[in-house]
C-alpha cells in the first residue's frame, strides 16, 4: 500500500540540539546572477551572499544556513516573522554592513522587506546523515550498511520491527519556500536506525534524500511503499 508522508533529512534534527547559533546582522538584494560562487548559472532564490565576516576567501560557497529573526535593528517596529529560512551561499558581498546578505525572497520570509536590514541569529546546516557520523545504529550497531539507508521515525519504527526493511521512497513536492524541489526519481532505502522525536517519517541519507529531491529544501512531501 502507498502512504503519502513528510520526509526531512534528520541529521538537522539531531545536530540542532547541539549547536548554538551565532548572531549576526542581516540585509537582502535583488541581483543573484552572475554569482561569485556559481558564475552564471542560476541557483534558485533561497540564497544569499556572505559578508566579509563570513566569506572566509569563497570557503563558504555552496554552504547553507538557518536563519532566523531576532529583532529589529532600525525604527522599523517588529520586523520578525517568527519563521526561519534555509538559504544557500552562493555570493560574496564585500564591504556590506551584514553578514549574510539574503536574496529578497528569502528575507521576506523571516521579517518585512520595509525594515532592510535586521538582527538574525544563524547556524549552517548540515545535510549530512552517515554510517561515519554515528557510533551505532540502532538496527546494526557499528557494521556499515552502505548510504542508501535512512532511520525511521517514531511512527514508522514500530519497536525496531521496521530494521532492515526496505522502501522506495518518491518526492511529491515541496513542503517550504524552496520551489520545485523534485528530480522526478524514487530511491529505494534500508531501514538502519530510529529517529526518535523527529518530524519526518523516513529520515534518509543525504545521498539518497539527493537522488530524489534538492538537498537544499531539507524538508519535502514524500510518496512511500515497502519494497518486497
Amino acid at each position: 500500500m502507498e502512504k503519502t508522508a513528510l520526509i526531512f533529512v534528520g541529521i538537522v534534527v539531531c545536530l540542532a540540539s547541539v549547536a548554538s547559533a551565532t548572531s549576526g546582522i542581516a540585509t537582502f538584494y535583488t541581483n543573484y546572477v552572475p554569482s561569485a560562487c556559481f558564475g552564471s548559472t542560476p541557483q534558485g532564490n533561497m540564497i544569499a551572499a556572505a559578508g566579509d565576516s563570513l566569506w572566509n576567501n569563497g570557503a563558504v560557497c555552496g554552504k547553507t544556513f538557518t536563519v532566523t529573526c531576532t529583532g529589529p535593528r532600525n525604527a522599523v517596529p517588529h520586523p520578525c516573522t517568527g519563521k526561519s529560512v534555509t538559504v544557500k551561499i552562493v555570493d560574496h558581498c564585500p564591504g556590506c554592513p551584514s553578514t549574510i546578505d539574503l536574496s529578497r525572497e528569502a528575507f521576506a520570509i523571516i521579517a518585512d522587506p520595509v525594515a532592510g536590514i535586521i538582527n538574525i541569529d544563524y547556524t549552517q546546516t548540515l545535510y549530512v546523515y552517515t554510517l561515519s557520523l554515528l557510533v551505532a545504529s540502532a538496527c546494526f550497531g557499528s557494521t556499515p550498511q552502505g548510504n542508501m539507508i535512512a532511520a525511521a521515525g517514531d511512527a514508522l519504527w514500530n519497536n525496531g520491527a521496521v530494521c532492515g526493511k526496505t522502501f522506495t521512497v518518491t518526492c511529491t513536492g515541496p513542503r517550504n519556500p524552496v520551489p520545485h524541489p523534485c528530480t522526478g526519481k524514487s530511491v529505494t532505502v534500508k531501514i538502519v536506525d530510529h529517529c526518535p522525536g523527529c518530524p519526518s517519517t523516513i529520515d534518509l541519507s543525504r545521498e539518497a534524500f539527493a537522488n530524489i529531491a534538492d538537498p537544499i529544501a531539507g524538508i519535502i512531501n514524500i510518496d512511500y511503499m515497502q519494497y518486497a
